[in-house]
């Protein structure tokens, strides 16, 4: 979410007021998800200029047409400041109007907008953008995939965090503590070690899901559905010319049962044909 690359501080016309760490730590805890899938107005202005110039829908005369350089070279940039420029104003217009929403709105005491400190979610940008006739081109792209990574980890780390027992802080200086290796080397297993835990809590949620679901009781039968249940029962032995007044009912049933290739007590069975009788009778009546 940075405006313009290291090179611009050389370039007057690139100069911007940069906000020191302290303001931009603030802003993202203003911010749903920490700023995640958010950038600022100027950000937002530079990945569209950049965009047009890739597919051609800007011509920028001071720049070769064959230009292959550095996209975050100072010529790239001075050469594309003006639009840039531009399409800020278009952006604070369209928010001054209603048209684009805003995840954090920043405003001097003139009450003017600060393109720098201003953030717009990306998908509301995607939105803006399609309404202009316009569709995000691979630098916005690219940046949403990179803060949907961003959105995973942190989602990842927050788990990891919610899960365990441990105070975060102590935990880490614990496990580091076990590691004589380099950092690199420390961060990887703390990575691994991470990603275990939370395949485990992850594991541990769906088996006592399914224990939770195995505990449910059966819902008991109502007597119309008993009823019911008991005369297509009738019915099948009826067209199966097996006697419900016969002792051999509880084996044939049996018997049946058994190709289909289960095996069940035949008990149950001896109690339903006086049942069958009563729910005719009972139909009938």
């Amino acid at each position: 979410m940075t405006d313009l690359p290291e090179s611009g501080k050389h370039h007057p016309e690139l100069m911007e007021v940069d906000l020191d760490w302290i303001d931009k730590i603030e802003s993202t805890y203003k911010m749903p998800n920490f700023g995640v899938g958010a950038a600022s107005l100027k950000a937002v202005a530079w990945m569209i200029v950049k965009d047009m110039w890739v597919m051609g829908d800007l011509v920028v005369d001071c720049l070769e047409e064959e230009f292959d350089g550095d996209e975050n070279s100072p010529e790239f940039l001075v050469a594309l400041k003006s639009t840039h420029d531009v399409f800020v104003e278009r952006l604070e217009r369209s928010i001054q109007r209603g048209h684009l929403k805003t995840v954090l709105t920043i405003r001097d005491f003139d009450d003017n907008i600060d393109a720098g400190r201003t953030y717009v979610d990306g998908h509301e940008l995607m939105c803006w953008l399609e309404d202009r006739g316009y569709s995000a081109g691979d630098h916005i792209e690219s940046w949403m995939e990179g803060e949907e990574k961003i959105s995973q980890k942190l989602s990842e780390e927050s788990l990891f965090l919610r899960t365990s027992n441990k105070d975060p802080s102590t935990m880490t200086f614990l496990s580091r503590s076990r590691v004589e290796d380099g950092e690199k080397d420390i961060e990887k297993i703390m990575t691994a070690y991470k990603s275990v835990l939370i395949e485990n809590q992850v594991l541990k949620e769906k088996i006592e899901h399914l224990n939770r679901q195995s505990k449910k009781p059966e819902p008991e039968m109502n007597a119309k559905s008993r009823t019911t249940l008991l005369l297509a029962i009738g019915a099948i032995c009826n067209e199966f010319n097996v006697s419900l007044d016969n002792r051999k009912f509880a084996p044939k049933i049996t018997e049946m049962v058994e190709r289909l290739g289960v095996k069940v007590d035949p008990k149950p069975f001896r109690d339903l044909p006086p049942m069958i009788n009563e729910a005719i009778a009972r139909r009938k009546s």
